[in-house]
């Protein structure tokens, strides 16, 4: 990374990311089967690698921050998938909707 967005990320690390649906999606996707990152249609346009750097720049941060109006659209996305892949992004889902409220260092609802 460059010098002026290393210094961003110091001056906001404290602060959080606000990380949108199509990035939220494919953080639950790639966390369940980095696999299926291609294979699932709200995320074929990315790659392994991509989710691999999203992983990485989030990292950086002490939290994400969200907002209600994303975590409804991810809800409403769920049933779109299939099988396994969907009871492991429901399951993730689900323990990041109770970090939203429980731990707000890590996760924070904007």
């Amino acid at each position: 990374m460059d010098n002026y967005v290393q210094a961003l990320i110091r001056k906001h690390r404290a602060n959080g990311v606000l990380v949108d649906t199509n990035l939220m999606v494919l953080l639950l996707v790639g966390r369940a089967h980095k696999r299926r990152i291609r294979e699932h249609k709200r995320t074929s346009d990315y790659t392994v690698r991509d989710y691999d750097l999203l992983e990485q720049l989030i990292a950086e941060f002490q939290r994400i921050v969200t907002t209600p109006h994303v975590l409804t659209e991810i809800s409403n996305l769920i049933p779109e998938l299939a099988g396994r892949l969907k009871a492991s992004i429901a399951e993730a889902h689900e323990l990041w909707g109770q970090s939203v409220f429980k731990s707000p260092s890590s996760y924070h609802l904007a």
